[in-house]
């Protein structure tokens, strides 16, 4: 039986004061059977040793066990009544005093449990009263009374040691610091974390140490000012860079004993409160700095932050140390100076630029924490110590990056002046982007001139940039202004004059003042509007270009560019459209475009060398904006931003609005007039091969529909494609003009009798090779065309550079060609002229003397000549004569037959 336990229920105080009725189990509890089976064991095994002794039991035996048992049993029961009768006066007793009734029968047979719910009912009214007298304790059985008493000797113990911390202030202070920081770490566990005096006592010693924080903070700085006075610094050329000569001496901090150690004490308590927690860690130490005896470590949570940001925790010496430098900076910037001016932000950053070169010796980087750098790093290295006090100043073996607490030192009152000026900025356009193009200039700057810039520093221009109204603003400010320079430049008189592209000089001008050998034939010739519009493209390039967002990158393109591009694409259709219009019975006047055709015959003003000086400077201006949009598309960085935008998911809308593509319904906005001309007016294609165009002028093949899978489009394909149509269109109307000219004074010689030999006067010889002699060879009826086609071309080598004129020259000559041979040799499909012997001599004669005259003749001109001295190409290819092929082997097979 020794294995089993008995569990009894518990009836402890606390169990009795949630429940009242546990008193009825505690009372008189109910036996359980197994306890009912213990006690008859328990009872048997107490008769056994008196059974042992007897060898035989006798029914006298029996009779006195049984007796002794009832007799054990009535004193039992009489102890228990005994026991019961005192408990109900005990009971009865407590509720007389508290006023409740009592049961007084005797005979009642349930006396007890009576007496007792009467007292149950009692202690449920009145439980929470005696529930607050009754002392409490916690889990470990302690009392609050007893946990008040242990937090008190706690308080009184952390209050002697902060007594002793003070006294320890006075003789060493950093020490004293340290001890109370671990105090108040400690504080938490000598009680408990509710207990009213114990956080009392944690807020006096917070405020105990945080008061001697700034005790050793404020008189180790002063000391710090105190000894940089001494020392003379600043010098006054460290305070205006501008009176920085060659001849200046360079300016040393270290040298100075009282500066070494006023600086190693200013760094010892900041890397001491970096260390406790009570500061942020600065952002310059770049490796853990020992600043105690022991293995405390700094805590190096801000190094990333960039120099001159919000985030970024400078060294306090340094602070102290630029003090005197700033306050100049803020007297002459921050002030009510004529220095300070919203429109010439250019003389702040200069001086700041300026501070940072005179500084910069003083700052100088060390790769390592065991490598020497310059002034600041080695004294931020040197610390006191502590064990000894003369001993000589040791190393601390940081890494200290000094060049990042110049910029911010210089970067940040930089940044303050531009936030507190821009309320006013953002009202006034002009100044606003003339601000934000000096803070990228300066940005620029800085990387280049100072080379620890480029790793990592805030931008100034991003101050701005980075607010999205502000960045707004600028953007509108940019359209606005580029707009009205655009119109402004298209409504002068000589918007679309011949210029070259390089100098802007008038092309007029230079043709006459220099000769044909002075003038540089490398030149692109282009008009005053389209050099100007690339210019100002370029110009807003340049001035987006510094910026790393590709969002605010593609806005100056989406918004301010693009519109520019529209807006002359569709002035140079409009152009093309009054050409063709008044080349025909349309005529009409649009004001502002290329030519006014208000005044004069409007078809002479569209015809001759001023057709053809019309329509080149369509041609010229689409052409040289096309290669300027190549040439930026091949460049690294619009390659860059392509690749940029190629990267970014199709369906994003900054991806929709750069990725335009062009396709077969994006015309040119050609008049009906210029689709008549270009040979669909009678819709049959024999008709078409009969007209001079027809084989000289190919209708382009269609392009493939570009779809979202096509290789990576360029920045400015789409706009080179618009401007290559309003080129191919240009040149296809130059070569119609002068061919329509040339067949339009060529009928007479078309018409003339080939088929019979011209009279002959009698005054004349008789002989017939006589008389052929005394014909003028070209024929009259062909000088005029010859000298028309002569004038026309001449005008096209003099404005239009080799690239363009090439392949005009030859359509025209090709198409003279065969219309020349469909004319005169083949006038009808069936037939072919008859000639005479003598005709067939001239016809040959007027190939030779006449049309190829003319290409030896435009061989000969003067610019021609010159680009072949300087061996570039002429424009006319090797043989001018071989693009008149068709009609020197039609005259060729003539006179053999």
């Amino acid at each position: 039986m020794a294995g089993v336990v008995h569990t009894s229920p518990g009836y402890t105080r606390d169990e009795l004061e949630l429940d009242a009725r546990r008193i009825l189990e505690y009372v008189q509890p109910a036996l359980h059977p197994d306890a009912q089976r213990m006690a008859g064991t328990d009872a048997d095994m107490r008769l056994l040793p008196v059974l042992l002794q007897h060898d035989r039991l006798t029914a006298e035996h029996l009779d006195t066990l049984l007796q002794t048992a009832h007799m054990d049993k009535d004193a039992a029961m009489s102890r228990l009544q005994a026991a019961e009768s005192q408990l109900r006066e005990c009971v009865n007793d407590v509720l007389r005093l508290h006023g409740a009734p009592t049961s007084e029968d005797d005979d009642d047979d349930d006396l007890l449990t009576s007496s007792i719910e009467p007292l149950m009912a009692l202690l449920e009214d009145k439980h929470a009263k005696y529930a607050q007298d009754i002392p409490r304790t916690d889990e470990n059985g302690v009392s609050d009374q007893l946990a008040s008493l242990y937090a008190a000797r706690a308080c009184t113990q952390l209050l002697a040691d902060a007594e002793e911390t003070q006294r320890l202030a006075a003789s060493s202070p950093i020490n004293a610091l340290v001890q109370f920081s671990a105090l108040v770490d400690d504080a938490p566990q000598r009680g408990p974390r509710d207990c009213p005096m114990l956080m009392r006592t944690m807020s006096c010693l917070t405020q105990s140490r945080d008061a001697l924080c700034e005790r050793i903070k404020l008189e180790r700085t002063e000391a710090l000012r105190t000894a940089l006075k001494q020392a003379s610094w600043p010098p006054p050329a460290y305070q205006s860079p501008e009176q920085m000569t060659r001849d200046t001496p360079a300016y040393h901090l270290l040298g100075h004993p009282a500066v070494e150690l006023a600086w190693a004490d200013v760094c010892e308590w900041q890397f001491t409160a970096a260390t406790i927690g009570l500061i942020p860690s600065p952002s310059c130490i770049t490796a853990p700095a020992t600043v105690t005896g022991t293995s405390d470590c700094l805590n190096a949570s801000c190094n990333d932050a960039p120099p001159g940001s919000d985030t970024y925790v400078p060294l306090l010496a340094v602070q102290v140390m630029m003090e005197q430098i700033l306050l100049r900076f803020r007297y002459h910037f921050d002030g009510a100076r004529s220095t300070n001016r919203l429109d010439k932000p250019e003389w702040f950053l200069t001086h700041i630029l300026g501070l940072i070169q005179v500084l910069g010796n003083l700052f100088e980087a060390s790769p390592d924490p065991w490598t020497p750098g310059g002034d600041v790093a080695e004294l931020t290295r040197r610390r006191r110590d502590t064990s000894l006090a003369e001993a000589p100043l040791r190393q601390r073996y940081v890494a200290v990056n000094a060049p990042s607490e110049l910029l911010h030192a210089l970067l940040y009152p930089a940044r303050r002046k531009i936030q507190a000026s821009m309320h006013r900025l953002v009202c006034e356009r002009a100044l606003l982007a003339h601000n934000i193009y000096q803070f990228i200039t300066f940005d620029a700057d800085l990387r280049d001139t100072y080379a620890p810039a480029r790793i990592s520093v805030i931008s100034l221009a991003d101050e701005i940039l980075a607010h999205e109204t502000w960045f707004q603003t600028w953007l509108d400010g940019e359209r606005a202004f580029t707009e009205q320079r655009f119109v402004s430049l298209m409504e002068k008189p000589g918007a679309w004059n011949l210029v070259q592209a390089d100098t802007m000089d008038d092309e007029d001008v230079a043709s006459t003042t220099l000769s044909d050998e002075e003038i540089d034939v490398d030149t692109a010739t282009t008009t005053r509007c389209a050099c100007s519009l690339v210019h100002m493209l370029t110009g807003v390039t340049e001035q987006y270009k510094p910026l790393h967002s590709l969002p605010q990158r593609c806005a100056f393109i989406i918004k301010v560019q693009r519109p520019l591009l529209d807006m002359m694409h569709h002035r140079l259709v409009r152009h093309l459209d009054a050409f063709e219009n008044m080349s025909t019975a349309f005529s009409r006047a649009l004001p502002g475009d290329i030519a006014s055709f208000s005044s004069g015959p409007g078809n002479e003003l569209v015809r001759g060398e001023h057709g053809v000086t019309r329509v080149a400077k369509a041609l010229l201006s689409a052409d040289y904006i096309k290669k300027q949009l190549q040439e930026w598309s091949e460049s690294t960085f619009f390659l860059g931003m392509a690749q940029d935008i190629a990267e970014l998911d199709t369906s994003s809308p900054l991806y929709r609005l750069m990725a335009l593509k062009s396709s077969k319904d994006d015309l040119d906005s050609a008049s009906l007039m210029s689709v008549l001309q270009r040979g669909i007016q009678r819709g049959a294609s024999a008709a078409a091969q009969l007209r001079p165009l027809s084989s000289a002028a190919k209708e382009p093949a269609p392009q493939p529909i570009q779809t979202e899978e096509t290789d990576m489009l360029g920045i400015w394909d789409y706009y080179i494609t618009k401007f290559e149509n309003i080129a191919t269109r240009s040149a296809h109307a130059l070569e119609r003009l002068t061919v329509a000219e040339v067949l339009e004074l060529l009928k007479p010689y078309m018409l003339r009798p080939w088929d019979r030999d011209e009279p002959v006067d009698d005054l004349e010889p008789a002989s017939q090779d006589q008389a052929e002699q005394h014909h003028d060879i070209p024929t009259r009826e062909l000088i005029p065309a010859l000298s028309k086609l002569t004038t026309m071309l001449q005008h096209m080598v003099q404005v239009l550079p080799p690239n363009l004129l090439l392949p005009v020259y030859r359509h025209i000559a090709a198409s003279l060609s065969h219309a020349i041979v469909e004319r005169v040799l083949m006038p009808n499909a069936r037939f072919s002229q008859q000639f005479t012997a003598s005709q067939a001599q001239r016809f040959c004669l007027d190939v030779k003397q006449g049309w190829l005259h003319v290409a030896q003749e435009i061989a000969n001109h003067p610019k021609v000549s010159a680009r072949q001295a300087k061996g570039v190409p002429t424009g006319l290819g090797r043989d001018p004569a071989m693009a008149w092929r068709v009609l020197v082997d039609a005259s060729k097979q003539l006179e053999m037959s």
